[in-house]
């Protein structure tokens, strides 16, 4: 059954022979003799020593307090103790301080070739990270010094860290972009200078001409001929705005007058088959736009709009102001024209199977519009719903200036 009465006498028999070789075989020179004293201060186990200088030390350690044996030192000699509550003994090692500090030498060598190990290791590896790193830093920066004179066409190639391989890949993406730009820019310098090549090419031979007919013109005067004076006269007069000043804009009236010249022109050709029709208010006559724009899209609708139809042609010409745009059409009642035809214009692939280029009129105007307007104001073309094509421009009256 379970109680906590007493049922008798427990007895504990330690042999000394055996406490006092396992006493002797604690002690060692490096760490010193090992004792136990017994709670009247009496040496248990332990050596006996003839060393006055420990025994004095050893009868401080037992006089002192038993809660303050821990650890002390005396001159060369160090001990270390602790007290048993239980069997009320105290626990010394007394030795000597140079015979500790010996013993710890190979600890402390260990611990300093350890040491001296990391290191070691340590700088080597940092070295040959941070020489990495300058290396690609280093690349990096003699691929951004050559970028200019390389077209921006040179690649950074780093298949190490992380960090610099994604800055690598931001770089070529950049250059990348870079370069694209670079020959958009170089292809529309390009576009321009060859559509003012063209542009001169046109003013060439129409120079030494104009005076020419304008001699005709008086002649055919002079012989009663007035309808051929007529056309010689709108003849002239569309080489001298071919030729004019080398100025680039001019005012809308000036524009709308030459293509009405044209048009005059084609009046005697087609005769009644030709019906045109220009409804431009003087509001917006005052407006500068590019020069020699209107005339090419009029051709266009007559050679390949009208010309081949057997009815009457119509073609119109319309300006207005709309939400802070001007608005410009030209429209005919011609055979219309496809998705694929457009294409073929606005890039400028109008080749034959000879390869000379035609209908590149179309081209030069849409490219010319561009640079000077923006893309908004490229030519955009559509099917009337009554048959033929109407060709719509609209240019921002921000970017016209007006005479006064």
């Amino acid at each position: 059954r379970d109680t906590v009465d007493g049922i008798g006498i427990l007895m504990v028999v330690l042999d000394n022979e055996y406490l006092s070789k396992m006493v002797d075989s604690l002690s060692n020179p490096a760490i010193g003799e090992f004792y136990i004293y017994g709670g009247e201060s009496e040496l248990l186990f332990g050596p006996e020593t003839e060393n006055q200088e420990v025994q004095e030390f050893i009868s401080e350690i037992k006089a002192a307090e038993k809660e303050e044996i821990d650890s002390k030192r005396n001159g060369k000699y160090f001990v270390t103790g602790c007290y048993d509550t239980h069997m009320e003994w105290n626990y010394l090692c007394v030795g000597m301080v140079s015979a500790v500090l010996s013993s710890q030498w190979i600890n402390i060598l260990i611990v300093a070739l350890v040491t001296c190990f990391v290191i070691i290791i340590a700088s080597y590896i940092y070295s040959r990270f941070s020489h990495g790193v300058t290396r690609e830093l280093q690349n990096l920066n003699e691929i951004m010094g050559r970028a200019e004179d390389q077209n921006f066409k040179e690649e950074i190639k780093i298949r190490r860290i992380d960090e610099f391989i994604q800055l690598g890949d931001a770089y070529n993406r950049l250059i990348n972009r870079i370069h694209i730009l670079v020959n958009e820019v170089m292809r529309e310098k390009l576009n321009a200078k060859q559509a003012q090549l063209e542009n001169l090419q046109a003013q060439i031979n129409p120079h030494f001409l104009y005076n020419t007919l304008d001699c005709i013109s008086w002649k055919a005067m002079a012989n009663d001929q007035t309808e051929i004076a007529e056309m010689i006269q709108c003849l002239s007069k569309m080489f001298r705005f071919s030729l004019g000043r080398g100025e680039k804009e001019i005012e809308l009236s000036k524009e709308v007058e030459n293509t009405r010249n044209y048009l005059l022109l084609q009046k005697k050709r087609f005769e009644d088959k030709l019906v045109y029709l220009i409804d431009i208010p003087e509001s917006v006559m005052k407006y500068r736009v590019i020069k020699f724009f209107l005339q090419p899209l009029v051709e266009n609708s007559i050679l390949h709009g009208i010309q081949s139809k057997p009815e009457k042609g119509y073609i119109g010409i319309s300006a207005e102001e709309e939400d802070r745009e001007l608005v410009i059409c030209v429209w005919d009642n011609g055979t219309g024209i496809d998705e694929k035809q457009v294409a073929v214009l606005l890039d400028g692939n109008t080749y034959d199977n000879s390869g000379k280029r035609h209908r590149h009129g179309i081209y030069n105007v849409n490219e010319r519009l561009k640079m000077r307007y923006g893309e908004d104001s490229a030519l955009r073309f559509e099917n009337r719903k009554n048959g033929g094509t109407k060709v719509t421009i609209r240019i921002p009256v921000e970017k016209l200036r007006q005479d006064d």
